[in-house]
C-alpha cells in the first residue's frame, strides 16, 4: 500500500480500514486508484472502470461509505450538504441523509469535563442539572440546567478526548483529498482539498462549550459570574451533529 508523501499519519492502517470499506460497498477499484502504486494495480483497475473513468461513486455508494468510515467522515458529509455550488443534487439529497447519532456519555464524564473547564464544582454553577442528555452526536451533547438566577438553560457539552480524534481524522482526510486530487480531473474541480480545510475551520471554529446564548450564571456568594456565550477549552472543537 502506497504511503501518502508529505504525512506522517500514525495508525497507517486506517489506511487499509478505509480500503475494507470501499470494497464493501462495491468502490474497491477507487481505492485501488487511491491506495496502490501504480505496478500493484490489478489489471482491472488499470484499465479503469465506470467509477475510475468517471472519478466519482454513485452517492447513495459515497453516503454509505462516509458512514461506514465514522463521526469525522460523517461531518464533513454533513458540510458537503451545504455545497450546492459544488455538487449537483443528488449528492446534496445522500448528503442530508447523513445521521450523527452516538450514545451519549456518561454522568461521571460530562460532569468532570465542566468543572475541569470552569474549574469550580457544579453545585456552584447550576441550581440543578440534568444527567440526561437530550441530544447527543459524536462531538458533543445537551442537558437541561438552571440557573441559580432561576433561568433555564440548554448546556453543550463536548465530549472528552474528541479533539485529538478529530485532528487525526482530518490529517487523513487531506492525505486523501490530495490523492484524489492527483488521481481525477473531478477532484481537482471540485476542490477536495479546499473542502477539507473548511471542515477544519467550521468544527473548530468556537473551542470549548457553552451555555445557551450569553448566559449569566450567579455565585453562592451572591455574586454574579457571567460567562460568555462561549467558553474556551483545552479539548474542544465546536457542533454537535
Amino acid at each position: 500500500m502506497a504511503f501518502f508523501k508529505g504525512y506522517h499519519i500514525r495508525g497507517i492502517g486506517r489506511f487499509g480500514s478505509i480500503m475494507k470499506v470501499l470494497i464493501k460497498h462495491g468502490l474497491g477499484d477507487l481505492g485501488e486508484r487511491l491506495f496502490r502504486r501504480p505496478a500493484e494495480r490489478t489489471d482491472d483497475s488499470a484499465k479503469g472502470s465506470p467509477v475510475v473513468r468517471q472519478g466519482f461513486p454513485s452517492p447513495r455508494r459515497l453516503r454509505l461509505v462516509l458512514e461506514e468510515l465514522g463521526p469525522s467522515f460523517i461531518k464533513l458529509g454533513q458540510l458537503m450538504s451545504t455545497r450546492a455550488d459544488v455538487f449537483p443534487p443528488e449528492y446534496i439529497d445522500e448528503f442530508r441523509r447523513l445521521q450523527d447519532r452516538v450514545p451519549p456519555e456518561s454522568d461521571e464524564a460530562i460532569i468532570k469535563v465542566i468543572q475541569s473547564d470552569l474549574r469550580r464544582p457544579l453545585t456552584d454553577i447550576f441550581k440543578s442539572f440534568t444527567n440526561e442528555s437530550i441530544a447527543a452526536a459524536s462531538v458533543a451533547q445537551v442537558h437541561l440546567a438552571e440557573l441559580f438566577s432561576g433561568e433555564k438553560v440548554a448546556v453543550k457539552v463536548i465530549r472528552p478526548g474528541i479533539r485529538k480524534k478529530i485532528q487525526k481524522d482530518i490529517l487523513l482526510m487531506y492525505a486523501l483529498a490530495e490523492k484524489i486530487e492527483k488521481s481525477f480531473e473531478i477532484g481537482r474541480i471540485i476542490g477536495a482539498k479546499n473542502l477539507v480545510t473548511e471542515f477544519e475551520r467550521t468544527i473548530f471554529r468556537d473551542s470549548g462549550w457553552f451555555i445557551g446564548n450569553a448566559v449569566q450564571a450567579e455565585s453562592n456568594r451572591g455574586g454574579k459570574d457571567r460567562f460568555a456565550g462561549t467558553t474556551t477549552g483545552a479539548d474542544a472543537p465546536a457542533g454537535v451533529g
